[in-house]
């Protein structure tokens, strides 16, 4: 800007002096003028504000120039100091990955030396789990010729169990027919009281009693669960057509009584 306006006050002063000029060439004194033709100086005055507006022009574009330069080198600036901050972070990060590779380091050589010591551990248990093993094995082949001989024992003395057992049941068989024979006969040595009723059946009835069956089938109830109990005693029955349990699809119940009278 401090170009422009130096150009701008060099033109004025060229104006202010041609002006003066021409001013006296049109009131010439009275002693003879050798100065320039006034033709001379209109043309040279016409090609001064040429010469001061193409100036103007290029003060006008050198300032336009400037101000995008200068706009440009602000950009430019912001963005380096950008970059810088970015580096700055960027160096920060690089310092803690350096600090954890030590730390990694560390660790790895720790669990290195924990390796190797567990490593030797681990040889020195295999080594004792071996000679376990080795006495295992003879353990084993020991109880292998003991178990040999045992069962050949056992054979010999399962046999002898087994006759014995055999006489035993023959020999239980033998009484317990003879108990049962025993209380069959008293059974029907007891006589039933005299008079006139009636016991529930199961099977024949007892000499003397005559066996009386009636049934009523598919009762309508209100409902089966929780209303009808499923019960069987000897030859009688009350049940469910399709089960007394909560779900039962059907409300119809069976009833039947098997009696022996006399």
């Amino acid at each position: 800007m401090s170009f422009y306006v130096k150009t701008s006050c060099c033109v004025l002063l060229m104006i202010y002096s041609l002006t003066t000029r021409i001013e006296a060439v049109n009131h010439p004194p009275a002693e003879p003028d050798h100065g320039l033709p006034v033709d001379d100086l209109r043309d040279l005055l016409l090609a001064s504000m040429q010469n001061t507006i193409s100036l103007t022009e290029l003060a006008t574009q050198q300032a336009s120039k400037i101000s995008a330069i200068t706009t440009s080198l602000n950009e430019a600036k912001a963005e380096i100091e950008q970059l810088k901050s970015q580096l700055s972070a960027a160096q920060r990060e690089i310092e803690q990955l350096q600090g954890k590779q030590v730390e990694l380091a560390d660790t790895a050589s720790s669990l290195k030396n924990e390796s190797r010591a567990g490593t030797e551990e681990l040889k020195s248990e295999l080594s004792t789990a071996i000679s376990k093993m080795a006495g295992l094995e003879e353990k084993q082949e020991e109880l292998a010729d003991a178990a040999a001989s045992f069962k050949n024992e056992s054979t010999s003395q399962v046999e002898g169990l087994k006759s014995v057992v055999k006489e035993t049941i023959a020999a239980v068989k033998t009484n317990f027919a003879s108990d049962i024979d025993d209380l069959t006969t008293k059974l029907e040595e007891i006589a039933w009281p005299e008079g006139s009723y009636c016991i529930l059946a199961k099977g024949d009835c007892p000499a003397g009693f005559t066996k009386y069956e009636g049934y009523a089938h598919a009762i309508w109830t209100v409902r089966n669960f929780g209303y009808t109990q499923a019960v069987t005693f000897g030859d009688s029955y009350i049940s469910c057509r399709t089960g007394c349990s909560y779900g039962g699809n059907s409300w119809n119940v069976d009833i039947k009584i098997a009696s022996c009278c006399k």
